[in-house]
């Protein structure tokens, strides 16, 4: 009878000996093409990401991988953007863009690789978790989350550029529409919270990139940073909105991968990766080459 959780134990710590392996040789590997600088934000991601989920194993035992498995995409997304969109406010110092887009995307590219091992070692299992979270302990992990998104901001010098009006009127139109399906459905609207910010960070993702092409198309530069920041902002709404809707799915009981996070969190690095190279794309190499 003790044969099983030994052998469970031998290989999850096998798993995570390799996975740990893995990750300095990935390290290594990088560390040969991209600017150290362009980690910079890399040790406070891990040290948000692993705090959540330690605290979501302390209070309910929900399995650490499957924690890491749905929030490491969009939580690297969230640090993302908000260096994009301070990037998008300091455009006059040209020689700082390089490393402050690099670093973006590396930290998108770290949260991939945690919901990637994840995925790899969680278990499909229903007992994924000892309880759910009680309703009290929802609010306070939610105002942790909106206090560390508030503080990550003032410490960027963004705070003021997220208070954007039309952000808010797109995140509240969809928010409307959908809890009107839901009723008009009868079904439980937190079960379709996550489609719904899903949906709006998409949808900002699209905005931001018509605003460059028109502001583009036009010549007018000193427009395009402010359109691509409305997009921007939206996609936040929706990504730090999809990660509190998750934190409430936990209170409510069933089975969590019944919601399909995998394929949410792939359609979310979709739009961000449409986003970016829509808005931010270098040029090719044959446009680089003489002649």
């Amino acid at each position: 009878m003790k044969e099983k959780p030994m052998g469970l134990v031998a290989t999850r710590g096998l798993f995570l000996v390799a996975t740990a392996a893995g990750a300095a040789l990935f390290v290594w590997a990088i560390y040969d093409v991209l600017p150290i600088a362009s980690l910079r934000h890399a040790g406070a991601f891990l040290t948000v990401i692993f705090g959540l989920v330690g605290l979501l194993f302390w209070r309910i035992r929900l399995d650490p991988f499957y924690a890491l498995m749905v929030l490491g995409i969009p939580s690297g997304l969230i640090f993302s953007v908000v260096e994009i969109v301070r990037t998008l406010q300091e455009m006059n110092d040209p020689a700082g863009i390089p490393v402050a887009i690099s670093s973006a995307l590396a930290v998108a590219l770290v949260g991939g690789l945690l919901s990637a091992v994840g995925s790899f070692g969680f278990e499909r299992s229903e007992n994924i978790r000892s309880r759910c979270l009680k309703g009290s302990e929802c609010l306070v992990l939610s105002g942790l989350l909106v206090m560390l998104l508030l503080g990550m901001m003032f410490n960027f010098n963004v705070l003021v550029a997220f208070m954007d009006w039309s952000s808010a009127k797109v995140l509240l139109s969809i928010l409307l529409v959908g809890v009107g399906v839901a009723t008009l459905r009868q079904t439980d609207v937190r079960d379709g919270l996550p489609n719904l910010f899903v949906c709006v960070a998409l949808i900002g993702a699209a905005i931001s990139t018509i605003g460059w092409i028109l502001t583009s198309l036009t010549g007018d530069s000193k427009g395009a940073g402010p359109a691509i920041a409305i997009g921007l902002v939206t996609m936040l709404y929706g990504i730090f909105l999809y990660i509190l809707s998750f934190v409430w799915l936990l209170s409510a009981s069933g089975t969590l991968d019944d919601q399909g996070f995998t394929t949410k969190n792939w359609h979310l690095m979709e739009g961000f990766t449409f986003l970016f190279f829509m808005n931010f794309g270098p040029p090719t190499l044959f446009e680089m080459l003489p002649g």
